[in-house]
């Protein structure tokens, strides 16, 4: 819901139609809609400009069709409809619309006048504007950029914290591809040392070598940059997200590079380029060129070989706390898939129906859900039906304050305390499997005295002296509507993870209504045949109420753990590259060091020593690198895991089975870097090695 001026002050341009003016916005229902929406439902005809559509009931005009990729002001969300805002009370069916804080207020500010005094006459304007009862709610004006206006708290306080430990995987994933390739090129300088040096002897300045080495480096930086570009739309493309099956929105993430992508990619590549120049040239600079061309010279230093090492055990050690943590998001996923169901979930189907937008009273929408059931029942569609009004597959409810009152004469207030409060009809329990220890079910509760049901954990948590059924509890401050506690039942009831550590209370939908509600249903034959049988009864009834979230119990609790899926994918994939980084780097410095000392393994072969002592002195040398960086990664990873273990689910940073998993791997993948190049030093000939010398 927009003001009549809302493309004019973004400046946008219709991409059909044309935008409804502020005269007009007020006399007539015409709206606009996304490219996305006209592509997809409306198959892109321009015939459907000046055309009706019902939108909540109410008959509206489609006028125009926003640009392509036009998301709006929201950053985050992306609208298919934009409706005037003197519609908003009829066509959100909420309650008190008049009076609902939905609204915001953006604009373009002029530059001569800063942000500061912009919120002075706002303030001012704010004091003398009137508001409905002579009061308002706003205390003072705040100004700030419009970037994620309208975006919720809850995903602003969220992004941040996934985006970091994405961009800190990125990081370190930067980090071991640029020791790579310092690394390889560095010993690949190991054999041009006495080119440069002899360069170097001959006049050439530092500042020379230097430029020389950029200009290959750079050569190589630019067709990789160029490479990866082309990659990185490719990948983005694949991970571009779509809408949420949960919420009515769709998101708007564009998360194909733009300029500030490209040039931290063109960076990155020229700080890399930088180093493959200018350490190479070091060596080559202060390196004693009397040492290099003897004949027995190669040009390795002390300080060159310990380099060298420095960066195979960074790589190492990035590699393993990357591997590590991939590792125990994986292990989450693992293990909440694994986690069965506290109740039997086969041949069960669930159906969301919602009538929050469809001007249904309360009285009406009770009415409507209490029939439900039992008609649904008639049709022989399963063995049993209810209602529940939190996700079917996260069924212990949502957190809630709630206050129990002292017994004491002036009923002083105890503290508050937090539970999972839970919305279903008595067939539930059934269905869910939560036997009942003491006390009754919902029964035809009406509207008499609120009740409840609590799970024994609640119980022993809340009442550990005291018998729960008949004791009292508030939702509000007492002294407010008392719920009376009927019954006890066993812990459980969830499709992913078995049961609230802070315990649950359920209510009945007989006595607390609910515009959402999901229909569960135990099929006995053909689940499809189920689910279409459940839409179409409903669809008898009344053809506008929403339906979503259908599907058995296993699909949804499949596409409920998809985002731990997608992220275990993601950063295992991530910690699998720079595994592959790093063995291809161990192997290039590996393959090179065994090529400077070729004619050293080719006197010690002469001299009597065995194809073992060679292998065995060359992979001794490495794997003393590799598990100095192996203990420094697995530190390293245990501290991260510290700081991101709210991701993790059945599982510690510190896991051992994890830990040793990954020390494993990383141990046999650098020995097969290793073995090979070692294996290549033992089978040369140490006649042909000293005739080249």
């Amino acid at each position: 819901f927009v003001s009549a001026n809302y493309f004019e002050v973004l400046e946008v341009t219709p991409f059909v139609g044309r935008f409804v003016s502020a005269q007009e916005a007020d006399k007539t229902d015409r709206i606009v809609i996304s490219e996305r929406l006209w592509r997809s439902v409306f198959a892109s005809s321009t015939s459907i400009i000046g055309q009706s559509t019902l939108i909540n009931g109410h008959i509206a005009v489609i006028g125009a069709v926003a640009p392509r990729q036009f998301v709006g002001a929201m950053g985050l969300i992306a609208p298919d409809i934009w409706l005037h805002a003197s519609r908003f009370a009829p066509m959100s069916r909420i309650a008190n619309a008049e009076a609902a804080h939905t609204f915001g207020i953006m604009g373009r500010r002029r530059i001569d006048v800063s942000a500061a005094l912009l919120a002075d006459r706002l303030n001012i304007l704010l004091e003398q504007s009137p508001f409905p009862g002579g009061n308002s709610d706003v205390e003072s004006v705040v100004v700030q950029p419009a970037t994620g206006f309208g975006v919720p708290p809850a995903v602003r306080r969220r992004m941040p914290q996934a985006l970091g430990v994405m961009f800190g995987f990125a990081a370190m994933l930067i980090a071991v591809a640029g020791a790579n390739v310092v690394a390889l090129v560095l010993a690949r300088g190991t054999t041009r040392v006495k080119e440069m040096g002899i360069r170097h002897a001959l006049g050439a300045t530092a500042l020379r070598l230097v430029r020389q080495l950029m200009t290959e480096s750079l050569v190589l930086a630019i067709l990789g940059c160029g490479f990866g570009v082309v990659l990185a739309y490719w990948i983005t493309f694949l991970l571009q997200p779509t809408a949420s099956p949960y919420e009515y929105v769709s998101y708007s993430v564009d998360i194909s590079p733009d300029g500030r992508v490209l040039m931290f990619a063109a960076i990155c590549g020229f700080v890399t380029a930088a180093a493959c120049g200018v350490i190479p040239a070091y060596y080559a600079a202060y390196t004693d060129l009397a040492s290099i061309i003897k004949p027995a010279g190669s040009g390795r230093s002390r300080s060159h070989k310990f380099a060298l090492q420095t960066l195979v055990g960074l790589q190492v050690a990035l590699s393993a706390s990357l591997l590590v943590v991939s590792g125990l998001l994986a292990r989450t996923y693992l293990n909440a898939r694994g986690i069965p169901p506290t109740f039997n979930s086969s041949q069960m189907v669930s159906v969301s129906a919602d009538l929050s937008y469809r001007g249904v009273t309360p009285q009406d929408g009770q009415r409507f859900f209490s029939n439900l059931v039992p008609e649904l029942n008639g049709l022989g569609v399963g063995e049993g039906v209810c209602l529940l009004r939190e996700s079917p597959t996260q069924s212990n409810g949502r957190e809630v304050p709630f206050w129990l009152q002292n017994s004491t004469a002036d009923s002083t207030r105890a503290a508050p305390r937090r539970a999972n409060s839970v919305l279903l009809s008595s067939g539930c329990f059934d269905l869910l499997e939560l036997r009942l220890l003491r006390g009754r079910l919902f029964e035809a509760e009406g509207g008499g005295d609120r009740v409840a049901v609590v799970n024994d954990v609640l119980a022993r948590r809340m009442w550990p002296d005291a018998e729960a059924v008949g004791q009292t509890f508030y939702l509000s401050e007492p002294p407010g509507a008392p719920i009376r506690v009927v019954g006890v039942v066993t812990a459980g009831g969830g499709a992913i993870h078995p049961m609230s550590e802070v315990g649950i209370f359920y209510q009945s939908s007989d006595q607390v209504y609910s515009p959402r509600m999901s229909i569960l249903a135990r099929t006995v034959g053909s689940t499809s045949e189920a689910l279409k049988a459940i839409s179409t009864h409903i669809a008898r009834i009344n053809s506008d109420v929403t339906l979503d979230q259908s599907g058995t119990m296993d699909s949804l609790r499949a596409q409920a753990l998809a985002p731990r899926r997608q992220s275990a994918v993601v950063l295992g994939a991530i910690g699998g590259l720079a595994l592959l980084l790093a063995s291809i780097g161990l192997y290039g410095v590996i393959s090179f060091d065994v090529r400077t000392r070729m004619r050293e393994f080719g006197v010690r072969l002469s001299l009597g020593a065995s194809y073992g002592n060679v292998v065995s002195e060359i992979m001794v040398s490495g794997l003393r690198v590799v598990a100095t960086g192996l203990c420094i990664g697995l530190v390293g990873a245990v501290l991260i895991g510290q700081v991101v273990r709210r991701l993790f689910f059945g599982v510690t940073p510190y896991d051992p089975l994890t830990i040793l998993a990954v020390a494993s791997t990383l141990c046999v993948v650098a020995s097969v870097a290793m073995f090979v190049p070692a294996r290549w030093a033992a089978k040369v000939s140490p006649m042909s090695t000293l005739r080249d010398d």
